[in-house]
């Protein structure tokens, strides 16, 4: 959870919104915890801390669970507090990959509950989002939950998204659904009134959840690659989303690697990155192969998925096999080398399809990276792969999103 950063020059009444921040954030980030521990983890006074839960107690954001345990030197019991997980609660829509998923999520970003409804690529946003409001009407009433109860509503979905103005400029994936859509006003007619909605782009929802599996990274410089129906990246740097000037940031899927090519991408571009290992243009590749029959992928027929071929490379030795996995490595490479010149991540964490490309396409990565003499050998950035589902992480990043603007809506701190 990201604190509001203090300022040492800070009126009275900033200070008491900082000090706050800092006391809820630490509350928040354990199970339970004493005042004694509080006052440790922040540097703020005990008087200060005391007038604080009080107002927190008072809001039902903080639960006070009692006295715990004397200390060996015996003396009065301290009181101990926890973080009411349940003081709100978030919905989550990913609207992505044909399926619209709708969560129940708490504000410790825990997955309640999950609703899922496929609709066809044709199939008009409003028909969507309609679709969306019966579902959230179930939720609701399967967990006996009242509006009042629900914080925010975020929606994840692909395309070039505007945190700011709510408007998602255009889906490739949707082109029917036209561009500068109004995905926040959309919704608002929908839902109970002054209920807030939050857009915001899946890649880098997927990218921002790795912090949530991993709190190592919140000090780290990391690109978290998305890989599903297209390929797009979340740039992380220290905690924070990189958003850029146009939201454009991070659409490495449409990146020119290969000037040559003549297939069209959905960007209306020839080349991209997202065409050149794309899985239809793949299998395609597969099956017109002069070895295709010799192949053990050929028993697959129809059937061939990509993880077929990536065990066929790792586990049976398959030479058309292999040779599919070195040309998506290929590119990935000089996606990777592009992503490196210009960012200089620490890590880079592949998710998706390509989280389990297996043992011989990261071999395949790291011999193509060799010949970058720009790169050191002594400090190499770090490929990792995380094979958790695409739609956990999309949400999961989502909620995380709507608990930081919980945390730093200045109402709480009153």
């Amino acid at each position: 959870m990201r604190s509001i950063s203090t300022d040492t020059a800070a009126m009275p009444r900033d200070l008491k919104l900082v000090n706050r921040t800092k006391i809820l954030s630490a509350i928040a980030q354990t199970e339970q915890i004493m005042l004694n521990e509080i006052s440790e983890a922040t540097g703020i006074s005990r008087q200060t801390i005391v007038k604080a839960l009080d107002s927190f107690v008072e809001q039902g954001i903080v639960m006070s669970l009692g006295k715990g345990n004397s200390t060996s030197l015996g003396g009065k019991r301290p009181e101990i507090f926890s973080f009411n997980k349940n003081y709100r609660y978030n919905i989550c829509v990913r609207l992505e990959n044909h399926i619209l998923k709708v969560a129940l999520t708490n504000l410790k970003n825990e997955i309640l509950c999950v609703k899922s409804k496929p609709h066809g690529q044709n199939e008009p946003l409003e028909n969507i989002i309609w679709e969306f409001k019966n579902i959230y009407g179930e939720i609701m009433l399967e967990n006996k939950l009242t509006d009042d109860k629900i914080y925010m509503v975020g929606v994840c979905l692909g395309g070039i998204t505007d945190e700011e103005t709510g408007i998602m400029r255009y889906n490739s994936l949707y082109p029917n659904w036209g561009r500068e859509i109004p995905i926040v006003d959309m919704f608002k007619t929908i839902l109970p009134r002054d209920m807030d909605v939050y857009v915001c782009n899946e890649a880098k929802m997927t990218g921002y959840a790795e912090l949530y599996y991993n709190k190592s990274l919140m000090d780290k410089s990391y690109v978290a690659i998305y890989t599903l129906d297209g390929i797009a990246a979340g740039y992380i740097e220290k905690g924070k989303i990189m958003m850029g000037s146009h939201t454009l940031i991070g659409e490495i899927g449409h990146m020119t690697l290969d000037a040559n090519d003549v297939e069209i991408c959905q960007c209306g571009s020839c080349g991209c990155f997202e065409r050149l290992v794309s899985i239809d243009r793949l299998y395609n590749k597969v099956v017109n192969s002069y070895n295709y029959e010799q192949s053990v992928l050929y028993r697959y027929g129809t059937g061939l998925t990509m993880e077929n071929i990536f065990n066929a490379a790792d586990n049976d030795g398959d030479e058309l096999a292999m040779a599919t996995v070195r040309y998506i490595a290929k590119y990935f490479s000089m996606a990777l080398k592009n992503i490196i010149i210009n960012i200089d991540p620490e890590i880079i964490i592949i998710q998706g399809i390509y989280a389990s490309a297996g043992k011989y396409f990261h071999k395949q990565i790291l011999k193509n990276l060799s010949s970058f003499k720009y790169l050191p050998r002594e400090n190499s950035v770090e490929i990792t792969y995380d094979s958790r589902e695409i739609w956990h992480l999309a949400v999961t990043g989502i909620s995380m999103c709507l608990v930081d603007r919980f945390m730093n809506n200045e109402t709480i701190y009153k």
